[in-house]
């Protein structure tokens, strides 16, 4: 038995309007996800700084508290 399939311009726009949208939908959540990993990046490095007063400067210091950040990566995930 010779089937052929013959697809009209309207079901070729139809697959076309479904790829499209899957496409769009596949970029949204990697763009969230990109979003939501910089978010718990910022979250982490605010978070885990050492502040302190200079005695003879008066200047306020701010250090990395590194073992804080790389624990608080490691809780979410990422690294």
């Amino acid at each position: 038995m010779n089937t052929q399939y013959k697809f009209s311009e309207s079901n070729l726009n139809v697959l076309m309007t479904i790829l499209l949208g899957i496409f769009f939908i596949f970029m949204v959540f990697a763009r969230i996800d990109t979003y939501l990993k910089n978010q718990a990046v910022h979250d982490c490095a605010k978070t885990s700084i050492y502040t302190k007063i200079d005695a003879e400067t008066k200047q306020q210091l701010v250090y990395p508290a590194l073992d804080v950040y790389k624990n608080c990566l490691k809780d979410k995930g990422i690294k």
